[in-house]
Order: C-alpha cells, then sequence, then structure tokens
C-alpha cells in the first residue's frame, strides 16, 4: 500500500511498552525490519520481535551505560552503542551472548552521532569533542578523522560512498568516504532566524533529500545536490530547547517529527504542508522516532519512560508484518488476527484435496472459513464458474484455489487477496496485515501462486494467465540498469566499428579485449566522454610538438570533450592560463634542463578553482579525467611525466614544475656501519673448529 495523506491520518497506537524505568535514548530497527532495539538511561538494551509485537530479551550495560545504539549492516545479531558512563568508547555487541567484540575508543567526549554504512562494515560517528571519526567494524583503530570545527551531526547517504555533517547552525558539509582527508567537497550554508543547534541531519532513502532537525523548534529539507532549501517546517512544539529526532517515510514522500506535548507530526515533501498530527497520549517530550525500513510501522518513544513510550504502525497489502513493534508504544489499526480451531481443522482436511476453493473472512478479528466447493471438472473450466460468485464489491476476502498439479507435499494451490477500492481502509489494513499469517497457518509449500486483486479483471481466469505470463517475461529495469543496457548496446557497436576498421587479426582481438563492462579485470573506470574533432587535432600537433600547450573543457549538455585554445605558452605564463571560475583539463610541455641536459617533460593539470563550481561539474571533472588521460596515452603516444590538481594557477612556477617532475631522492642514511678488518690477513673462513677452541681441553 502506498503511503498518501489519508493512510497517515488513520494510524493508530497498537502497543505500548514500558520496560524501562527511566528515559529511552535511542530506537533502532534491523535492516529487515523484523527486529528492533532501544537503549535507556537504565543501562538497559531491550530487543523487540515486530512479527510477535512484544519484548523478546533485556541486555544490560550497568558499567557503561547506552546512549546511541544502531544494528550493523545486514545482521540481526550484533550492535554498536556509545556510552554515557565511564568513557566515551564506543562498543560492537553481541546479541546473542552479551559478550562484547569490539571496542572503538579513541573520542574524548560523549558521541551525539552514529551512523553504520548501509553496504558495508563501516560507521562514523560525531562527538563533542569537535571530530567525526570513521571506524571499520573489524579494526579498533580509528580509520579516519575530521575536524568540521564545531559540535558535528552526520549521516551516510542511501550508497554510502558520502556523508553528511551539520555544524552546529552553520552548514552542512558533504565528504566523499574516500577522500575527506581533502575536505568536504561541497558547503552549504544553514541560516536560521532564530537561535538553535543541529541535532540531526539524514538524507532520504533516494538520495535527493537532506533533513536537518533543530532543537529550535524548526526542521529543514533541503537539496542534496545544491543546498538549496526546499522546504521549512515549524509549528510544532519544543520550547525548552529538546533534542527531537526527524525522519523521513521510506518512499522519501513525507517527514516526520515528535514535539514536547507528545504529539507526532507530518509534512508532506511534496506540497509542504502539514499532513497529520497523531497523538499517541505520551506524558512527555517525544525524543527518538524511527519510521521501518520494511514495513509500515514506525515507533516513538517518550521521555519519561514510566508512562512508556510508544509506536505507530500501520500495514500494507505486500506486508508479511503480523504484528508492530517495541519499546514504547507500539500503535496499529489493528492486534493479531488468528484462524479458529475450526479453520484450522477444515485447512487440514483441504490439503488432502478433497476442496477446490475455499473463502475465508476475518469476523471479531478471527480468521473464518466463510463458504467452499469441491471439484467439478478440471481446474481450469472450474475456475471462473465457482471463483467470480465470492468476489463482493465491498469485502474483502481471502481465496485459496486448488490447482490439478501436485509437489513433493501434495496439491498445489494459489492463494488470492481480494481488496476492492470500495472497501473501507481500515479492512483493507486488517487483511493485509494477517494476510502472512493465512499462508503460515495453511502451509507456504502447498502455494504455488500469489495473486492480489482490486477489481474482477484482476483475477479471473484471462487476469491469472496474463499473471503467469508477466511472470515468466523479464523483470523490468530499473533506470540504472536500463542505462547500463544502453552502454552495452553503445558499447558492441563501437568494438564491431573498430573491428572493421582495424583489419590485422591481433588488432581485433586487442579491441574486442578493450571495450567491455563485463570484463572480469575492469581496470579502467569513470566516464569516457568523446573528444571533439578540434582537439584531436591539437593532440596530433602537440605529438608532433608543434604546439606546446592545450587547454580542454567539458561540455556538460553534449557530454563532449571541447578544445579551449592552444596558445604558445612559456613557463612564467602557465599561472595566467588557469581560469580562476571554471575547471579544466592542460597539457603543457615543460622544456627545462636537468643535469645539464635540455628536457621536455608533458605535465596534465586538471584545475578545480575551489567550490565554485557545482557538484555535477566536480564529479563529471573528477570521472572523465582517468578515461581522458588513458585515450592521450594509448591512441596518441604521449607519455605524460607528471600528472598534477590544483585549484589555482598561483604555484605554477618553474621551480614548483621542476620538483614535480625531478622529485628529490632521499636517501636513507646508515646509522652505524661495522669496520672491516684488515684484508688478507685473516685467511680463508673454517667452517669446522678445532680442537681447544672454545675454551675446551685439547
Amino acid at each position: 500500500m502506498k503511503i498518501t495523506d489519508g493512510v497517515f491520518r488513520s494510524f493508530r497506537v497498537a502497543r505500548t511498552f514500558r520496560q524501562n524505568s527511566q528515559k529511552v535514548n535511542c530506537v533502532d530497527f534491523s535492516p529487515d525490519g523484523e527486529h528492533a532495539i532501544s537503549s535507556s538511561d537504565d543501562d538497559c538494551i531491550v530487543l523487540y520481535d515486530i512479527r510477535e509485537g512484544k519484548p523478546k530479551g533485556t541486555l544490560y550495560s550497568k558499567k557503561y551505560g547506552v546512549d546511541l545504539i544502531r544494528y550493523t549492516h545486514g545482521d540481526t545479531q550484533t550492535v554498536v552503542y556509545s556510552s554515557n558512563k565511564l568513557d566515551d568508547t564506543i562498543r560492537y555487541l553481541s546479541l546473542t551472548d552479551n559478550q562484547y567484540i569490539r571496542y572503538f575508543p579513541g573520542h574524548t567526549a560523549r558521541v551525539i552521532a552514529l551512523s553504520m554504512s548501509p553496504v558495508d562494515d563501516t560507521f562514523i560517528s560525531g562527538s563533542l569533542d569537535k571530530t567525526i571519526r570513521i571506524w571499520d567494524l573489524r579494526a579498533p583503530n580509528c580509520q579516519g578523522l575530521t575536524n568540521p570545527l564545531g559540535k558535528p551531526v552526520c549521516s551516510f547517504d542511501p550508497d554510502g560512498l558520502i556523508f553528511a555533517a551539520g555544524v552546529e547552525s552553520q552548514a552542512i558539509k558533504l565528504y566523499d568516504l574516500r577522500a575527506f582527508d581533502k575536505g568536504p567537497f561541497a558547503s552549504f550554508e544553514t541560516k536560521f532566524n532564530r537561535a538553535c543547534d543541529l541535532t540531526g541531519v539524514k538524507f532520504s532513502n533516494d538520495g535527493k533529500q537532506i533533513l536537518i532537525s533543530t532543537n529550535g523548534g524548526i526542521i529543514r529539507v533541503l537539496n542534496a545536490f545544491n543546498g538549496s532549501v526546499l522546504h521549512t517546517f515549524s509549528g510544532y512544539n519544543n520550547s525548552k530547547g529538546i533534542s527531537l529526532e526527524a525522519c523521513f517515510t521510506p518512499d522519501s514522500q513525507f517527514v516526520m517529527i515528535g514535539s514536547e506535548d507528545g504529539r507526532v507530526h507530518v509534512w508532506s515533501t511534496e506540497s509542504g504542508m502539514k499532513v497529520a498530527v497523531l497523538d499517541g497520549k505520551h506524558s512527555g517530550p517525544i525524543n527518538t522516532l524511527q519510521f521501518n525500513p520494511r514495513y509500515m510501522t514506525f515507533a516513538s518513544a517518550c521521555t519519561n519512560m514510566w508512562k512508556g513510550s510508544y509506536l505507530l504502525s500501520e500495514r500494507s497489502e505486500d506486508t508479511h508484518l503480523d504484528l508492530v513493534l517495541p519499546a514504547f508504544v507500539l500503535s496499529a489499526l489493528y492486534l493479531v488476527t488468528l484462524a479458529t480451531s475450526e479453520l484450522k481443522e477444515f485447512l487440514a482436511r483441504a490439503r488432502g484435496g478433497a476442496i477446490r476453493i475455499m473463502k475465508i473472512v476475518i469476523r471479531n478479528e478471527e480468521l473464518v472459513l466463510d463458504s467452499y466447493r469441491e471439484p467439478a471438472y478440471s481446474w481450469d473450466k472450474d475456475y471462473d464458474q465457482f471463483l467470480l460468485p465470492l468476489l463482493t464489491p465491498q469485502e474483502p476476502c481471502y481465496i485459496l484455489y486448488r490447482l490439478d498439479s501436485q509437489n513433493a507435499q501434495g496439491h498445489e494451490w494459489i492463494f488470492i487477496a481480494w481488496s476492492p477500492d470500495q472497501s473501507p481502509v481500515r479492512q483493507k489494513m486488517v487483511y493485509a496485515a494477517t494476510r502472512a499469517t493465512l499462508k503460515k497457518e495453511f502451509g507456504g509449500g502447498h502455494i504455488k501462486d500469489e495473486m492480489f486483486g482490486t477489481v474482477e479483471d484482476d483475477l479471473c481466469f484471462q487476469g491469472y494467465l496474463r499473471h503467469m505470463s508477466s511472470c515468466c517475461s523479464p523483470a523490468p529495469l530499473t533506470a540504472a540498469e536500463q542505462e547500463l543496457q544502453r552502454i552495452r548496446v553503445t558499447e558492441d557497436k563501437v568494438v564491431w566499428d573498430e573491428r572493421r576498421r582495424i583489419g590485422t587479426p591481433t588488432a581485433r582481438a586487442r579491441v574486442t579485449m578493450e571495450f567491455g563492462l563485463d570484463k572480469r579485470a575492469q581496470t579502467l573506470q569513470g566516464l569516457a566522454f568523446p573528444l571533439q574533432e578540434e582537439a584531436k587535432r591539437a593532440l596530433q600537433q602537440l605529438k608532433q610538438r608543434r604546439i606546446n600547450y592545450i587547454q580542454l573543457r567539458l561540455d556538460v549538455e553534449k557530454e563532449t570533450i571541447e578544445l579551449v585554445h592552444t596558445k604558445p605558452t612559456e613557463t612564467h605564463e602557465l599561472p595566467y592560463r588557469i581560469p580562476s571560475d571554471s575547471p579544466r583539463y592542460h597539457f603543457f610541455i615543460f622544456k627545462h634542463s636537468h643535469q645539464g641536459q635540455r628536457q621536455e617533460a608533458l605535465v596534465f593539470i586538471y584545475s578545480m578553482p575551489g567550490y565554485t563550481c557545482s557538484i555535477k561539474e566536480r564529479m563529471l571533472y573528477s570521472s572523465c579525467k582517468n578515461r581522458l588521460l588513458d585515450e592521450v596515452e594509448k591512441d596518441y603516444q604521449l607519455e605524460v611525466t607528471k600528472k598534477m590538481e590544483i585549484d589555482n594557477g598561483d604555484g605554477l612556477t618553474e621551480d614548483y614544475l621542476y620538483e614535480e617532475v625531478h622529485p628529490m631522492e632521499h636517501a636513507l642514511k646508515q646509522a652505524f656501519a661495522k669496520p672491516r678488518g684488515p684484508g688478507g690477513k685473516r685467511g680463508n673462513k673454517r667452517l669446522i673448529k678445532g680442537a681447544g677452541e672454545n675454551g675446551e681441553e685439547s
């Protein structure tokens, strides 16, 4: 089910958990959405089972305390958490045996941000010691450190390649994880009209938006590419300046935050309008709020835990969640629906093959048998005659239809979920949430196919045939897969054209080996914009030494590399060839004298002037650089002696170029050398010692 304004307004509290005696500090869902964990000031780590909708265990950290806590990537049995007692070390804990796997020391003040990479074992932490540290679960030592000059909050992007750091109320800085030591590649100012500090930063799942939460009653959504302000939301109560957590929904369409008065406020990121205010009867401020990554469920935790923290939730049509979650109030629109004993007995009988079709409905929060029929003809002839009369226009139901085929467990069945458009939203959600329960009760091994329909055409015999046809057809491609397919088609054409152009079999084999996304050893990565004809002619002239300087630029719209100019350039003129407002590629023949001989060295200079360029330009120039250099060296046989990256031309002096082309060799000074004895007087070395040596009697 798609999350809409109406769906949000229909959320209700499902469960309230009072496992903690003091404030809940953090709640986190496992990556598969089926588990959750909470930490609190009473040193408790409480585990929850989403399917069962109940706590499944409590661990204690009495010595160190527990503050922020996160599941590790792809694992529901391990977590990392920060401490609020004794020290500021981060700990890696196994939930199965309550044993520490590893410690991560380094921070000297309280950790205020903890973010796991969505793709590997990397995680980052921000601390009041004004540092962000990068860690790997496999090593106890810090893998990287950056000083953002303020108290930082931080978070990974959905691809795990970039992390954002919010520094007090000044700026959001974006770092490339692979080159974080070079500083942020983008910085977005965050000016607020009231005094406040940043308390959280999060990327949306589509990577297009950044959510900033503050302690000043304001949250803001930025464009993740250029930093422009998309929305500023207020109108929720936070007069005491409490750190309140905000979050996106998994579809990136809504933003949520708790408030001081115990209510959850929801805005649409598309329209910028507030769409819901949900009252879970919290007795204190909601400081923690998390939406389940897989199911229509979210959890909110109250700072006043004697009253309980809570979770709101809902079910979607494709959800296998039978109940909701944890550490607080768990909210949902329904309770668990179970099968009656009569239905269980009938399901056992039906599995024997005596029944063709049965209709099951929910009444008084129980699964009950509504009607059934025995076989008359073959399954395809019985299909429309038996099934269509059972589909009522305003009431959802489940239908199990037996095929004539069998597997190792017996007859095979079609599981059909009927949810007509005219039926009430509450009924739809109850049926969606209970579907997994019925399938489990009947036995998933007997179910060959599943169908879901809202109109008769979806479920009639022709609809079933269309469903089977779509299941057998190739899966739809994502935008990235479609782009990859287009690249492969273009790639094949390039290979074919090159093989036709180059006549010898050896050359043809070389072309075939050098092209291809699917090569086992793919060493050439990045974008490959084609060179404009004028640029190609200039490179030929450079090879023939008819010119000594080339300046190239990327045409982002045409996706080509174009020639800017080839003005004759002396070394002292080179700094003035570097533009101060746009990136460029430069090839320069550096003529100089080395060890008494005149030499020429081809120098490649990639100039990128600070952060005046857009992020797109920075990424394109960086990605195209290696492919351009490879083409220059292979196709034009130009050997690049030195490759340089600069942000301005001020330092491009002759001495600087000379030192780059001919770096000084540092000889290692020998600390101590034992002097040799006089030669020719010691005789040959003996392998066997004679008698009387080593103090022995002869």
